[in-house]
């Protein structure tokens, strides 16, 4: 199953494809009325391994050498933020959902 995200922004839509190996950005034309979004240019990502794999090895490296990892626990807090903010955009209809989320009664439970 291929999965592909679009975070849709004030400025223009980020499309995250092919489960995060492919982006496209589209922004606002302030320059054409008639045209909405028009296709910008960015550098395609250049992994090709899996996000998990480099996650753990990363993990695995911080506990052997007692270093720290790439991301933060903060960091972490924010995508789970921003996740939660997609859930509960879906649930009110597809309402903006500004940042930090105000309804802190959301969770995120597993099957």
């Amino acid at each position: 199953m291929t999965l592909d995200i679009d975070i849709v922004g004030t400025d223009g839509v980020l499309r995250c494809l092919y489960n995060g190996l492919g982006l496209e950005l589209w922004e606002n034309d302030p320059h054409d009325p008639y045209t909405r979004l028009r296709k910008a240019e960015i550098d395609p990502p250049q992994e090709t391994e899996s996000q998990t794999t480099g996650a753990i090895e990363d993990l695995i490296q911080a506990i052997e050498t007692d270093g720290e990892t790439c991301s933060t626990g903060e960091d972490g807090r924010a995508a789970l933020e921003m996740c939660i903010a997609i859930h509960e955009s879906q649930r009110l209809g597809n309402q903006r959902i500004d940042f930090p989320v105000q309804n802190r009664e959301l969770s995120v439970r597993c099957r």
